[in-house]
């Protein structure tokens, strides 16, 4: 596909038309399929009761934090699948993940 960028004193419509490709025309309800990593399902079926992080690395099986896991995390609380329990302290010993009611329905769904 060949886009021309339009020059100056060219008409606005040939700039508006390129634009609008790929915009879609759908009105949405905002819900989307959410593309879950096999870690993050895991983690997912691991916080029927809230856990720390060293909790759920153990469960899982590793021996410290690695990035798949920390994706994975970052993935299930931007999709608001889970939540802190303490949201204003991220870094305290004492920080736990729980399931969000959204997240309770996704595993009420799979089971």
């Amino acid at each position: 596909m060949i886009i021309s960028v339009p020059e100056f004193g060219e008409k606005q419509e040939k700039t508006a038309k390129v634009a609008q490709v790929g915009v879609c025309d759908v009105v949405h309800d905002g819900v989307h399929d959410i593309r879950m990593s096999e870690m993050m399902k895991k983690i997912i079926m691991l916080l029927i009761d809230p856990k720390s992080t060293p909790q759920l690395l153990a469960k899982l099986g590793y021996p410290r934090r690695t990035r798949n896991y920390e994706a994975a995390i970052k993935g299930l609380l931007d999709f608001k699948l889970i939540e802190m329990t303490l949201p204003d302290k991220p870094r305290s010993k004492n920080q736990q993940y729980r399931l969000t009611e959204k997240g309770k329905d996704l595993i009420d769904g799979i089971s």
